[in-house]
């Protein structure tokens, strides 16, 4: 059995999820720790569009740090496997990191 652990954060949610980072843990059915990773994700928004309040108190890395790595797109493939080959899905908040996963896949056309 493969537990997958995931947890997103959003740049913002001005008219739909901007993914900024996609965390996750893999484990067995021990809980042993197979995997984890945290991908870091350009949002692709304007400066202006950042949700200040999560840049200065949720995000643990600088806006530029952001901007200056691959957007979702080249993580969905990796993100899709993540999932689907899981037999089971726990998020911090599942409904919000489902509708960011939703969101960005609307947006890149995936």
């Amino acid at each position: 059995m493969k537990y997958l652990f995931l947890d997103t954060e959003v740049a913002t949610s001005k008219g739909s999820k901007k993914i900024c980072e996609f965390g996750y843990v893999i484990t067995n059915e021990s809980f042993d720790i197979l995997e984890r990773n945290n991908f870091i994700i350009n949002p692709n928004i304007k400066r202006s569009d950042w949700d200040w309040y999560v840049v200065k108190n949720i995000l643990s890395r600088k806006v530029r740090e952001y901007e200056d790595n691959l957007e979702f797109d080249k993580y969905y493939l990796q993100i899709d496997s993540l999932i689907n080959s899981a037999d089971y899905v726990f998020g911090h908040s599942i409904n919000g990191d489902v509708m960011a996963l939703n969101d960005e896949c609307i947006r890149y056309n995936l």
